[in-house]
């Protein structure tokens, strides 16, 4: 049964990320029926870069109300929905199945083959090299 595999120790199952590609299946047909764009995908993608970029932006927003004492917990659950549709739709942009992607992103990261990007030898925001 599909609902017992551990993936990878981490207690993911195989089951939710069928559940994953379906919701990505849901979310192309969405797409499709609600958001008419002439864009080529390359452009697709660099418009939900906009739009991650605004969610980012209302993060940083809100923590930094946060630390004024300002408690916006709606929006923070708002921009982690954003997050998610922004990730399938980029997953469906390039052929790809979110789960896919998350079980090669978890297993790089349980491998410890992932560098963070600020931190790559010989790139100018390397601060080990400056």
């Amino acid at each position: 049964m599909t609902d017992s595999i551990d993936l990878l120790g981490t207690g993911v199952s195989e089951r939710a990320l069928e559940a994953l590609a379906e919701i990505q299946r849901f979310q192309q047909v969405f797409d499709d029926v609600n958001w008419t764009s002439s864009l080529e995908p390359l452009a697709k993608r660099r418009h939900i870069g906009f739009h991650l970029t605004i969610a980012a932006g209302k993060l940083a927003r809100i923590e930094e109300r946060q630390d004024h004492g300002v408690e916006a917990d709606g929006v923070v659950l708002d921009v982690a929905a954003d997050l998610l549709v922004y990730a399938l739709q980029i997953a469906s942009l390039s052929g790809e199945g979110l789960g896919a992607l998350y079980r090669r992103r978890i297993s790089a990261l349980l491998a410890n083959e992932v560098k963070h990007e600020t931190f790559l030898q010989g790139t100018p925001t390397d601060s080990r090299t400056t």
